[in-house]
């Protein structure tokens, strides 16, 4: 009977952890958090979130109409570490669009999900 064995290399890949590709990592939930993050995030900085709900209560700034989150004027990476990362504007909230993209900046979101944007009478809604 022929020896039908065949020699094989088996690699592994290792699956990165959030220190290996968070340049800052918001607690759960934690909107002030993801505020902060976003106000002192440099350029190509990885701003990872844990599972929970992030509800934004207020505008934070005014710029082509009220903007829930920091201007984005950095190249930005939002990645969810979970099944439910959600940023949202709470439903009784004055109306704001979640996030403002300058033309100086971009945004990228990974396993996020924008919920409740609401930019009144201007352009957008989650971004």
């Amino acid at each position: 009977m022929p020896n039908d064995a065949v020699d094989a290399t088996i690699q592994t890949a290792t699956i990165p952890t959030e220190t290996d590709i968070c340049d800052t990592t918001v607690t759960a939930s934690d909107a002030t958090g993801l505020i902060n993050a976003l106000s002192k995030a440099t350029s190509g900085n990885i701003l990872c979130l844990t599972d929970g709900t992030y509800t934004l209560t207020t505008s934070q700034v005014t710029d082509y109409g009220d903007n829930g989150l920091p201007l984005i004027t950095r190249d930005i990476t939002l990645v969810g570490l979970g099944e439910n990362v959600v940023i949202e504007r709470e439903a009784s909230a004055p109306a704001f669009r979640l996030f403002h993209v300058k033309d100086t900046g971009s945004l990228t979101l990974e396993n996020v999900t924008l919920s409740d944007g609401d930019a009144g009478t201007r352009h957008g809604g989650a971004i």
